[in-house]
């Protein structure tokens, strides 16, 4: 017991696992959180054994040797990484625990699962005391409605392992679900007591970067200018529907007050995590059978799986045909290139590593780890040890109390150092970025970028239309196509492998990629929303081709998820963007035809068999059928020249489908410009693409991709130079993300487009009412 508090719990290098609280026989050692340290020794009871040393997980572990003895033949290894099978992201089948989770309810799950099928006759969770704020409590129980309070993420350090020693007098089975340093402690004592091995069932491991002491919840409520006694109820350290959540409290008078997530890292990682945790190189919680974190997927919560043994991959299978869980598989190629994976392995492992290296050197005691190699540039090497001497400065006694007094000041500071990057590359992006946003607003498309400087971008859509985007990303300038996905996978690795970009196996994977800024979505329409959806709350700029969406509802709930969270979102309307409309509107604004009195368009063509037709026919899928594939494209066409729509009056044919798609659709448009307007288009002609603007002093005509104007029954063709219309439109997009500005047709306009189309349709339904702006 000596030598465990000189070595370990002097030195900072206790973790609060409870390990050696869960094995000594005398019951010498307790956790107090109301003292410091947290573990008290009462040493007049100690007898020598050894044990509480033996066990203690924070003076080190050789990690390796243990992961490598304990795989088989069916696991793969890798010396960052450990043993695994597969990497797969998944979510909790049931709504309320995936939404009320951290991440996407797996663990939660899983242990509910175990308990409903007897796996296990009991789990090891941690709870929040009903009785103080936020200060977790470590239960063993075979309650459901126990293991539902158990969810969230509980940042304070938690000696989960002082349990051990009530299991050890059971014959039960268990599952539990702990940080790496629990994982650590459990494993060292299976090592000494052959009944936990058989007794824990399966372990589920949480990846993890810091634990606080108990104390920091007392600075998060002072941030929120709150008192202890104004608080009702603790909602939880991930709390809300809004990825990654906030600390959360109810208060006695019903409000709720929070602190966001990111306010609350940048207050208790640098001024409260753990010593110990800032010297520890398994982050990703290498010794259990299934690993468990955030795919930082802002769209719904998931949960990033690491499968690491036989007994976690039947668990995990046998609980999706079960439906308690839903997953889908990542390439080892992208788990271990782009995501959490890499992030952690850099944070955790590599730059511990370095930060290990340095204080031994200078005899400062740090945890004996068996991995040796640090991956890691030296720059990145700078940035971890200055981090942790910027810390141990922050938190010398006078400091410290200073912040305290303060927690603003300790939140800026904090904020500081943990984002700390004295990178060249990263301070001088930040200047540019400034100078590009002042000086080139106007002229970021002439900006020649190295490839390192390009927008990171993905693909969703290979095929068809998408196809035409592939070839402007991949030769841009201004974009670097990093990935794509298409439900077609055999064109899809056939288009990936001619471009040299990485295939993705779903959206959500593609969503994964840590780096990635932006999307283009060129899929169906009735996929539009839930793609768009998915790509905003996951942080990513979007470009969706028209329409926005199949209805006005959807494409508003997209305008406001994009507005909640500052998202550009441009919608493909390039019809507009043609030479010949370009002209057509400076020409109508300088009065060559004098007063425009009426304009007629048409864009029909045939539909025929087919993949393409077969969504195109449908009405659950294309429920206006050529108006909203077809018509859209000259009511925003008309829209950007004549102004906004007021009344519409509709006629529609349906006699060569009998999917209940309309074939043919007649509109009469009055805009408030006082033009008034006809718009045909259909899905059973031959191709037709015109627009005449009748005007007093002449007319406009528009007949494919000619402009003609037309006096005194004379008409005269005028000379457009060719413009790649999706190009200049996806370049804008990426311009306004530069700029931070909004593109010409974004979410908003689109809308409008869409709003006529419904008007269309209802004036329709009910039978040839004339349906007003509004309406």
């Amino acid at each position: 017991m000596n030598k465990l508090f000189k070595e370990v719990i002097r030195n900072n290098l206790c973790s609060g696992c409870g390990t050696c609280i869960g094995v000594c026989p005398v019951e010498a050692i307790k956790f107090d959180y109301n003292s410091e340290p947290h573990i008290k020794i009462d040493k007049n009871k100690c007898i020598k054994c050894n044990l509480c040393y033996e066990v203690c997980p924070g003076k080190g572990i050789p990690l390796d040797a243990f992961t490598k003895k304990l795989k088989t033949s069916q696991q793969e290894y890798n010396v960052d990484i450990g043993n695994y099978k597969q990497f797969l992201v998944g979510y909790a089948e049931n709504e309320f625990i995936r939404r009320k989770s951290a991440s996407g309810g797996i663990a939660t799950s899983l242990l509910i699962y175990a308990l409903d099928k007897k796996i296990v006759d009991k789990v090891i969770i941690v709870t929040n005391d009903e009785h103080d704020i936020a200060k977790p409590i470590v239960k063993i129980t075979d309650s459901r409605e126990d293991v539902l309070k158990s969810m969230q993420s509980k940042y304070v350090q938690v000696p989960l392992n002082k349990v051990l020693k009530e299991i050890l007098k059971s014959d039960c089975r268990y599952a539990i679900v702990g940080l790496p340093c629990h994982l650590e402690g459990l494993y060292l004592a299976q090592k000494r007591y052959k009944k936990l091995s058989d007794q824990i069932v399966f372990k589920i491991g949480l990846f993890c970067g810091y634990s606080y002491p108990y104390e920091c919840v007392n600075t998060l409520l002072k941030r929120m200018k709150l008192k202890r006694e104004d608080v009702d109820t603790f909602l939880g350290w991930r709390e809300g529907d809004c990825y990654p959540g906030f600390f959360s409290v109810k208060l006695k008078n019903g409000k709720t007050a929070s602190i966001s997530f990111a306010d609350e890292h940048n207050i208790n990682v640098a001024n409260y995590a753990l010593f110990r945790c800032f010297l520890c190189i398994d982050g990703l919680s290498q010794l259990a059978d299934i690993s468990l974190g955030d795919t930082t997927d802002a769209t719904r919560n998931n949960s990033f799986i690491i499968s690491r043994t036989e007994r976690g991959s039947k668990l995990l299978k046998s609980a999706k045909t079960d439906r308690y869980i839903e997953y889908h598989t990542v390439s080892t190629e992208l788990a271990l290139s782009k995501g959490i994976v890499p992030f952690m392995l850099r944070e955790k492992r590599y730059k511990v590593l370095s930060i290990i290296q340095y204080f031994s050197k200078k005899n400062i005691p740090v945890p004996i780890w068996d991995i040796k190699g640090a991956k890691i540039s030296a720059i990145d090497r700078i940035n971890g040890i200055l981090r942790l001497r910027m810390v141990i400065f922050i938190r010398k006694p006078i400091v410290s109390k200073f912040l305290k007094s303060h927690p603003k000041f300790m939140e800026i500071a904090g904020g500081f150092i943990y984002h700390l990057d004295i990178s060249p590359k990263h301070m001088i992006g930040k200047v540019l970025t400034k100078i590009r946003g002042m000086w080139f607003s106007k002229s970021w498309k002439h900006i020649k970028k190295n490839k390192d400087d390009r927008l990171c971008i993905g693909l969703v859509g290979v095929g068809g239309w998408g196809s035409q985007y592939v070839n402007i990303l991949q030769k841009s300038n201004l974009f670097d196509l990093r990935a794509c996905f298409d439900v077609d996978k055999n064109l899809l690795q056939s288009v990936c492998s001619k471009i040299g970009c990485l295939s993705a196996d779903s959206i959500e994977e593609l969503l994964l990629l840590d780096d990635l800024q932006a999307v283009v979505i060129a899929t169906p329409n009735f996929l539009h929303y839930e793609q768009c959806i998915k790509a905003i709350k996951a942080g990513k700029h979007v470009f969706v081709e028209k329409p926005i969406t199949n209805t006005i509802k959807e494409a508003e709930e997209i305008y406001r998820a994009a507005k909640e969270r500052n998202i550009i979102v441009s919608v493909g309307h390039n019809v507009r963007r043609r030479p010949e409309f370009r002209i057509m509107k400076k020409l109508i604004k300088e009065g060559k035809i004098g007063k425009v009195i009426m304009v007629e368009a048409n864009n029909s063509r045939y539909v025929g068999e087919g993949r393409e037709a077969s969504w195109r026919l449908n009405k659950d899928t294309c429920p206006g059928g050529p108006l909203l594939q077809l018509g859209i494209h000259h009511i925003d066409t008309l829209r950007y020249l004549f102004g906004e729509i007021i009344e519409v009056k509709a006629y529609l044919k349906n006699e060569y489908f009998k999917s209940g798609v309309p074939d043919t659709v007649l509109s009469i448009l009055l805009f408030k410009s006082g033009v008034l307007g006809y718009l045909g288009t259909n899905y059973v002609s031959k191709p037709s693409f015109t627009m005449r603007v009748y005007g007093t002093k002449g007319n406009l005509i528009v007949e494919d991709r000619s402009l003609y104007l037309q006096k005194d029954m004379k008409r005269k063709k005028i000379e457009t130079k060719p413009v790649n219309t999706l190009k200049e439109q996806i370049e804008e997009f990426g311009g306004c993300i530069v700029d931070n500005t909004e593109p010409e047709v974004g979410a908003k306009e689109a809308i409008e487009n869409i709003a006529v189309v419904e008007a269309v349709m209802k004036t329709v339904k009910e039978k040839g009412k004339t349906t007003k702006n509004g309406e």
